[in-house]
């Protein structure tokens, strides 16, 4: 007996029956190969439909900013014409005083005398 109190004879003949046989060690080998075939089938798969997924991913993103951009764009037109409407009243404006100013010198003002 070893230190465990095992027989040594009993548990050599449990190795051997334990031992695989060329059928088993060959089904093994194929089951092995059908797994990492099906892991690169898998794998590939995978591979191409990452575009796709990306491609689906992106797809409301893009456009999200070319709303924001439109939204952006039309807020900036409006502000430009506003800005271009702002112009247009101010020399209206200057306008008129330029003419009021020349109306008014033309035009003999009656001043207070000092008397």
């Amino acid at each position: 007996f070893d230190a465990r109190g095992a027989d040594p004879s009993i548990q050599s003949a449990a190795m051997d029956d334990e031992r695989p046989t060329t059928a088993e060690l060959l089904e093994a080998w194929r089951d092995t190969t059908r797994a990492a075939e099906l892991a690169e089938r898998l794998a590939r798969l995978a591979s191409d439909a990452a575009p796709e997924a990306a491609e689906r991913a992106a797809s409301p993103a893009r456009q999200a900013a070319s709303d924001a951009r439109d939204r952006a764009s039309q807020t900036r037109d409006v502000r430009l014409r506003e800005a271009n409407q702002a112009v247009s009243d101010a020399r209206t404006s200057e306008t008129v005083a330029r003419d009021r100013y020349h109306d008014g010198e033309r035009i003999p003002q009656e001043r207070p005398t000092d008397r």
